[in-house]
């Protein structure tokens, strides 16, 4: 919520803002006071209503420019913050305390003696600048009014039909509707024409007449093509050739496979192993097949291993 101005000051001195409050408020400004604050750190909510506020309203006094105390470090901040914006600052004194530089060049008012009946010039000083920047006029006028006084300020608010005060407790006026677009008629649709019902004929009409009528008016419908049911069998002898010529090369194929391996059939010869000493002869061996109760030759002839010269290599050479 954006408020037209939002008013600073220090917490002892919250009974005195609210009083300049209070004056604001009767004349339908929109006023942001803490009155519960304690809080000595500017929160997220202090920030964005200073930033948001048309003016902002900061009250010197001794409490607020005390820098010893922490409550004085919130009131400075606030006013920094307001002063960073252009023509956004309003000060004002509670007392006869100035504060420390840059606030002491910047003009204040002086609410000095503020109180529930007593409105001192500095506050009218202050209403002349909130009424220019809301484009309002004689607020101090309406001001002036006593509670009482209803002829006067029914007299205002007629001079002023367009300021808040003489808008407040009016129900608000609700936009006209926009009348709604008339309908245009559809164009009315066209019957369709009834299909022509022929005549129910009570008695057949003579051989001469019907061909003479088959003459005059040509035939309207095609000629129909009678159905022919498709030949199953047909589609099953097909089907039959067509599996035997691809199963008889397979066939074929498989028979011409056995018949060569049966004509290239070979016999399974036995190999010995190798023999188990390194400088030994490789020779083939044959298995050979005797008779039962014999040896075959190759067990008797036999050669034996003979073993070279012997050579002492012990001896170192000279």
């Amino acid at each position: 919520m954006a408020y037209d101005i939002m008013i600073v000051a220090a917490q002892p001195d919250m009974t005195k803002a609210e009083h300049v409050a209070k004056r604001l408020r009767s004349l339908k400004f929109k006023v942001r006071l803490d009155k519960a604050r304690e809080h000595t750190t500017p929160t997220a909510r202090d920030l964005n209503d200073a930033n948001k506020a048309g003016k902002v309203l900061v009250l010197w006094s001794k409490s607020s420019c005390d820098t010893s105390k922490p409550d004085s470090d919130w009131v400075h901040a606030m006013a920094h913050l307001a002063r960073s914006r252009p023509k956004a600052l309003m000060q004002a004194g509670l007392d006869a305390t100035v504060p420390d530089d840059p606030f002491d060049k910047d003009e204040r008012a002086s609410l000095t003696g503020i109180g529930p009946k007593r409105t001192p010039n500095g506050f009218y000083a202050l209403l002349g600048e909130l009424e220019k920047a809301h484009k309002r006029k004689d607020l101090k006028d309406f001001l002036l009014l006593e509670p009482r006084d209803k002829a006067g300020k029914d007299a205002w608010k007629k001079a002023h039909p367009k300021d808040p005060i003489s808008l407040a407790g009016k129900p608000k006026t609700k936009a006209k509707a926009k009348p709604a677009a008339k309908k245009t008629a559809a164009p009315p649709v066209a019957a369709a024409p009834e299909a022509p019902v022929a005549p129910v004929e009570t008695a057949a009409p003579a051989a001469s007449e019907t061909a003479s009528a088959t003459k005059a008016r040509p035939e309207l419908n095609p000629p129909s093509i009678p159905y022919r049911a498709p030949n199953m069998a047909a589609r099953a002898e097909d089907g039959q050739e067509i599996g035997w010529h691809i199963l008889g090369p397979i066939l074929a194929g498989i028979a011409l496979m056995i018949l060569l391996a049966w004509v290239f059939r070979s016999e399974q010869a036995s190999t010995p192993g190798m023999p188990a000493i390194g400088n030994a002869q490789l020779s083939p061996v044959y298995a050979e097949t005797c008779p039962p109760g014999q040896i075959p030759r190759s067990l008797l002839n036999t050669r034996t291993l003979r073993t070279g010269p012997v050579v002492d290599d012990t001896e170192e050479e000279e």
